[in-house]
Parts: structure tokens; sequence; C-alpha cells
């Protein structure tokens, strides 16, 4: 079970990923049951990114439907303390308010997320590439 949890953190990490600037050198850390996990240091924070790299057998419309589902997150994200869906704005976008619950001394942190579900045309009658 834990590697499912560290499965499904790393997908909502890949979401947050997107939104910080930092140089392309990706430093593999864990590379453990299918699940690689890379770090990179950020010009722009203090902080770490984290991005984690899997295979998923499932359909694109399970894992949609998992992404999609706010209160199902609290299962399996990690460490989450609380969710709240503040707008569902269509079936394939919502915004959500998340408090990730963080051990002392650190205080608890929380953030706003904006999630649109789209899918390539090219790949919707085909979704797995041939050879």
């Amino acid at each position: 079970m834990v590697w499912k949890r560290i499965l499904l953190a790393g997908i909502v990490v890949l979401f947050f990923t997107n939104f910080l600037q930092a140089q392309n050198n990706w430093e593999l850390k864990v590379d453990r049951d299918g699940i690689k996990v890379y770090t990179k240091k950020l010009d722009s924070s203090p902080l770490k990114a984290v991005k984690t790299v899997c295979t998923i057998n499932t359909s694109l419309s399970v894992l949609t439907a998992v992404l999609l589902d706010v209160n199902g997150s609290l299962d399996w994200v990690y460490s989450t303390k609380s969710i709240t869906l503040l707008k569902q704005v269509s079936p394939s976008e919502l915004i959500y308010y998340s408090e990730i619950d963080v051990p002392w001394p650190a205080s608890n942190r929380d953030f706003i997320v904006g999630i649109v579900v789209t899918q390539d045309e090219r790949t919707f009658s085909n979704p797995i590439p041939n050879g």
C-alpha cells in the first residue's frame, strides 16, 4: 500500500512542478517497485522540485475520475488534513482548497489547485502508440 501512496502523491506533485521554473537537471533519488522519484534544485526557491515517473495499468478515464474526485483525495494524497471543492467549473475542470498536515515544528501548508483535464485528439481513439 505504501507504493500506492507514493505513486498517487507523485501524480499530485507533478501538477505543482508545472508551475515551477528551474534547470532541467533531475537527480534520481528513489527507484523502487517500478516507481522513480527525481528531485532538482530550483533557482527561484529554497525548495526542491519533485517528479515521479511510473506506469499505471489503468485507463485514462479511471485516472481522470481519481484526479477529479476531490473528496476521495483524502484517501490517497499524502498528509492531506482537509480538502474542499471551491468550484466545479465543468465536468473536466475544478478548483479546490487543501491543507497538508506538516510535522512540528513547521506549520501546516495550504494551497489552491485548479485542475483542467483534456486529452490530445490524436490519442483519443488510439491511446497506446504503436511500437
